[in-house]
């Protein structure tokens, strides 16, 4: 009995989805958190904001407790391998300077990844693009869960690679105990743009080959 299930994110869960984002990933994101991008749920996060609402609903997967609120979501779309974002657009339409130095970090993120090198034959994945859990219901099973809804939904999309990204020690970890293999990993205290408190030492990048 986990006290949860996994259901499908559909458009009318957005503000829903972004509460939970606001309390979670918002204010304890390791790069938004050392910038001061956002203190509290409360803070206006313009930049944010636009992007998680851009992402929603995606591919995503929402866990719900007994009660119906949302208690876990991954948040998926398909990316390219070959066309990265252009980042050089997303900042000059960005409002905040400290996102800007988010963005910035991400730039040199891709760039550094090399995707499109280390997977030649592969022309689309699977991208966690936010994850988040209510307070209460970590370490309840609830990431596993919504991780085994989206290979699932991989598999049945006939894609072969799973993406995240980890700023953050323990996303990190959470990766590696999923299967993902780290495929690119850099100091920050090298890229030197925005240098999160200890433990959270390096931006990295996960991938699970699914066959």
């Amino acid at each position: 009995m986990t006290g949860f299930t996994i259901q499908r994110v559909e458009e009318a869960d957005t503000e829903e989805v972004m509460k939970l984002l606001r309390r979670t990933f918002f204010v304890h994101e390791p790069l938004n958190n050392k910038v001061g991008y956002c203190k509290s749920e409360s803070d206006e996060c313009i930049d944010l904001d636009r992007y998680c609402r851009h992402c929603l609903p995606g591919i995503s997967f929402k866990a719900v407790d007994i009660d119906g609120n949302i208690i876990g979501v991954l948040i998926n779309d398909v990316s390219s391998v070959k066309d990265p974002l252009d980042f050089d657009m997303i900042l000059n339409m960005t409002v905040s300077p400290a996102f800007k130095k988010i963005l910035n970090m991400l730039k040199i993120r891709e760039s550094g990844a090399k995707l499109s090198e280390k997977y030649p034959n592969d022309e689309k994945l699977l991208e966690i693009k936010l994850a988040a859990t209510d307070a209460n219901w970590r370490n309840k099973g609830v990431m596993n869960e919504l991780m085994q809804e989206t290979e699932k939904a991989v598999k049945e999309l006939g894609m072969r690679l799973i993406r995240i990204d980890t700023s953050s020690a323990y996303s990190a970890k959470s990766a590696e105990k999923m299967g993902f293999t780290c495929v690119y990993q850099r100091a920050f205290s090298d890229i030197n743009i925005i240098i999160p408190d200890p433990p959270h030492l390096y931006d990295r990048v996960f991938i699970k080959e699914m066959f």
